[in-house]
């Protein structure tokens, strides 16, 4: 009898040991996969943060180019306005001196309407960029 309680006691310590290595495996497994995820998420977040600075460097360069195309468009259009002055000063030289005066305040009127939507236009594209440039912060 004393035999069969040495083996189960040898058995038993031999399943506890067994037991107690699993343990051991498996935490030093989790520890490995700890220590991967760890590195992949900062592998990431790497990845991310050089994602955001390419974005915001496109960004960068279509604020800059729809500057640019805002300034030729400006060019453009002070040169129609030129050519459009040139056309009506034509007109009102052709003009009898009674409808000369009326001409030239509706031309006034117009060039301050002009003037005032031009000036809304640049206000509201500085305020849409500064909104821009605030959320990109």
């Amino acid at each position: 009898m004393t035999d069969v309680r040495s083996i189960v006691k040898d058995a038993a310590y031999v399943t506890i040991g067994f037991g107690v290595l699993a343990v051991q495996k498996a935490q030093v497994q989790r520890q490995e996969l700890r220590k991967r995820l760890e590195s992949s998420l900062g592998d990431a977040k790497g990845g991310f943060e050089k994602l955001g600075e390419d974005v915001g460097d496109r960004l960068k360069l279509v604020e800059e180019r729809l500057e640019a195309l805002g300034k030729q468009v400006d060019a453009a259009a002070d040169d129609v306005e030129e050519r459009f002055e040139a056309a009506l000063d034509e007109i009102q030289a052709r003009l009898p001196e009674q409808a000369k005066e009326l001409f030239e305040k509706a031309r006034a009127a117009g060039k301050d309407a002009r003037t005032q939507v031009r000036q809304l236009v640049k206000a509201n594209a500085k305020t849409t960029n500064g909104t821009k440039a605030s959320a990109a912060a």
